[in-house]
């Protein structure tokens, strides 16, 4: 085999098992960790004409090997801190950027992406309410407490591993810690009783506790999504919640009766196989994705009255029976994804007198001779008006539902309504230049009545003897009388 090797990709797998391809592999990888149970890898030695520099970079690649032994490469240019150049900040510094000579004059500090290590020394920013530190390289939370008056903290996407020190920040609103390697949130928000949006997304936190999350009673927004998490029985804590995602975690099941104050849910990605095991407060919930678990029936104890918006795509629903008397205020509805077959359960949908967007797509569903389904949803949904995310039917005149209201079925606005708009703002323009024009005919005829010439008469100031000008005028005169004869 000839030993010169060629440069692979960061992704590619390489195989454990066979010696051809372990040699192949050896100038990509040196030290490989097995998963356990399988035998260590050694690779033999080859020379390859690969550079000291490039050499050195492959003892920062994350390697994973899977049950079968394959080895997976992927190289982490946030964890090689010999590529990564970290730098610090001088509070002058951070004046300047801020255009400010006054230090208690700064509210916001934008420091985003600028390769920091630490937080820098921010006590002199004693009025600072908003603070930027995000996509940087920090690993503790410090240097924050003369910040009494910070408002909104953006840490996201660091190198954090707990919440800490925020005990004297008593007026935090708005706290962003996504995409770092946070475990759990310990007591580190305890005194941030102020606290209505925080985001944990992208994090590695296995349990919550009802002591970590109970000082949190105005929390509105809550995202806990792509996590490790198995429970969420602590969020009964927060009464005051509104929006909650905990999309792709381990949850099974969902039990947050005291959150009456709900209005939008996101479970997708997660091991739900039936409603028997999600239970939720239902009277204010009008959002719900259910999208990406094992759902097969949509089977409620109670109905969710004024649900809106369901997404329940990529499931094992088959049947359609109990969804108008379950969701009767349903509005939007995606079924795309799932393993119905019988296209008579689209007519359990005809009772959905308030469904305008249905999303059928990738369905098993049996067609006729001719290769189509025999029962068309657009015939026998009265509200009907997007199909598939085609637009069949053009929107009606709905005063309850607001004109540009974003995204959904409900809130899509005809050619023609579009054009009402244009023409009413037309006759306001026009009605605003009629009334102009008006007041300048008013302006201009005020304007005429007035003299067109001063009475030169009247207002000229009669000469003075003493006067300058007096005195040349009659030297003139006299010199024109006595010698223009001669």
């Amino acid at each position: 085999m000839d030993k010169k090797v060629s440069s692979a990709r960061s992704h590619r797998p390489i195989s454990g098992k066979t010696s051809a391809d372990a040699k192949s592999s050896s100038a990509k990888v040196r030290n490989v960790r097995p998963s356990s149970g399988s035998l260590p890898i050694n690779p033999p030695k080859i020379k390859s004409g690969v550079s000291r520099k490039q050499k050195s970079s492959r003892k920062d690649s994350v390697t994973e090997t899977t049950e079968d032994g394959i080895v997976f490469i992927n190289s982490d240019s946030k964890d090689s801190g010999s590529h990564t150049s970290t730098r610090t900040i001088s509070a002058e510094e951070i004046l300047e950027r801020c255009q400010e000579t006054d230090y208690r004059q700064v509210y916001e500090i934008n420091l985003r992406g600028n390769h920091l290590a630490e937080i820098p020394n921010l006590e002199k920013f004693a009025k600072v309410r908003l603070i930027d530190l995000s996509s940087n390289h920090i690993r503790t939370i410090c240097r924050l407490e003369c910040c009494s008056e910070l408002r909104e903290l953006k840490l996201y996407d660091n190198r954090l591993t707990a919440i800490e020190k925020l005990d004297s920040l008593n007026d935090l609103h708005n706290v962003q810690l996504q995409h770092n390697r946070i475990q759990s949130i310990g007591r580190g928000l305890v005194n941030c009783r102020k606290l209505t949006t925080l985001r944990l997304d992208s994090n590695q936190i296995v349990k919550i506790e009802t002591r970590e999350v109970a000082a949190l009673s105005r929390l509105t927004t809550l995202d806990l999504s792509n996590n490790k998490l198995d429970n969420l029985s602590a969020l009964n804590s927060l009464p005051n919640l509104t929006e909650l995602s905990v999309c792709n975690n381990r949850l099974r099941t969902i039990e947050l009766t005291r959150c009456k104050k709900l209005e939008e849910v996101d479970v997708s990605g997660n091991r739900f196989t039936d409603f028997s095991s999600f239970i939720l407060h239902s009277s204010s919930l009008k959002i719900l994705n259910l999208s990406k678990n094992a759902f097969s029936k949509l089977e409620l104890s109670s109905p969710l009255s004024h649900l809106e918006e369901l997404y329940i795509s990529h499931n094992n629903i088959k049947g359609l029976t109990n969804v108008p008397s379950r969701f009767p205020s349903l509005q939007i509805l995606d079924l795309s994804h799932n393993l119905i077959r019988n296209d008579q359960e689209l007519l359990h949908l005809q009772d959905c007198v308030c469904l305008r967007e249905l999303n059928l797509l990738n369905n098993p569903f049996e067609l006729n001779d001719l290769g189509q389904v025999e029962t068309n949803p657009a015939e026998i949904i009265s509200s009907l008006q997007v199909l598939d995310g085609m637009v069949i039917k053009k929107q009606t005149v709905d005063h309850k539902t607001p004109l540009m209201r974003p995204m959904s079925a409900s809130h899509i606005i005809s050619s023609r309504q579009v054009q009402s708009q244009l023409d009413g703002l037309h006759n306001e323009m026009m009605n605003l230049q009629n009334s102009l024009e008006a007041k300048f005919r008013d302006f201009r005829l005020s304007l005429d009545r007035l003299p067109s010439r001063p009475n030169t008469a009247l207002t000229a100031r009669p000469p003075t003897r003493g006067s300058r000008r007096s005195r040349i005028l009659e030297a003139q005169s006299f010199a024109i009388n006595k010698y223009s004869n001669n």
